[in-house]
């Protein structure tokens, strides 16, 4: 505001004044050597963002003394690292997807025809991209469909060692191949991934068949999708995006070519505000 066409000089508030004397008076004692200020000790860390139930082991919880002042004077919190992963929250399992199609988004050919996905092999000399083997490590249960299900029947075979496998169905389950670990289960898209996450016991679920994976994308459930392009346009057959209602909005990572024999795309999805 002008006073007969001069500025008022500013003039700083009573509070400022004294939380100005009483920062400088910190920072002069935090000069001192040996010295502690009172009152300006550090917080203790804040518990698991995904899990407020989540405690910290006792062996596990950060002091929560000052750090030395000339440290803290130049704003510097230092926090101690915890001694092992059992002090670190528990992570979410992702909901993953791992398929091989044609270019035209077939997962199957007519009468659900798989033969086209062993008529093409990787080029030993190409790059490996995220092989089978690799993408099941992080792998700790699977959830999949009746149909799906029946292609380690038909060939006796088992890939997914002692995993658990939860197969949607609602009539009975033959035992499978080999001793492996299947059970039926039935409900909604969000029950079947929830009781998926509880038997991976904190690793990642993979979701496989074609109609589970419309559903838990349509329901915003699945993490990431990596998908191998098989140089071969099928025209018809069973189509993964067939059916889907909902959008999902993607982020790539680089695609990786297998000596011009086939294509992988990873994707992880991304979250749209509501």
């Amino acid at each position: 505001m002008s006073l007969g066409g001069r500025r008022r000089p500013f003039a700083p508030s009573v509070c400022a004044i004294r939380r100005a004397t009483q920062v400088n008076a910190y920072l002069f004692a935090a000069s001192r050597p040996g010295s502690k200020p009172v009152g300006m000790t550090r917080k203790k860390p804040t518990p698991c963002l995904r899990s407020p139930k989540w405690r910290a082991p006792a062996k596990c919880q950060v002091a929560t003394s000052a750090e030395p002042v000339s440290t803290m004077a130049m704003g510097h919190l230092r926090h101690a690292r915890p001694p092992d992963e059992s002090c670190y929250p528990p992570r979410m399992s992702r909901v993953r997807v791992y398929l091989g199609c044609s270019l035209d988004g077939c997962i199957a050919g007519p009468g659900h025809d798989l033969s086209f996905l062993e008529e093409h092999t990787p080029d030993k000399d190409a790059p490996e991209g995220l092989g089978f083997e690799a993408f099941l490590a992080s792998i700790g249960a699977l959830l999949m469909g009746r149909r799906t299900y029946q292609v380690p029947l038909d060939h006796d075979a088992w890939f997914y060692g002692e995993r658990p496998v939860l197969v949607a169905t609602h009539h009975a389950l033959p035992p499978a191949p080999k001793g492996g670990n299947a059970r039926a289960v039935q409900g909604p898209i969000d029950a079947l991934v929830a009781e998926a996450r509880a038997a991976a016991a904190g690793k990642d679920v993979y979701l496989d068949g074609g109609d589970l994976v419309r559903q838990a994308l349509d329901a915003g459930l699945v993490d990431d999708l990596c998908l191998t392009f098989l140089p071969v346009v099928l025209g018809r057959g069973v189509r993964l995006w067939e059916g889907l209602q909902n959008r999902n909005d993607l982020e790539f990572d680089p695609p990786v070519t297998h000596g011009g024999r086939m294509v992988q795309v990873s994707a992880r999805v991304v979250r749209r505000p509501r």
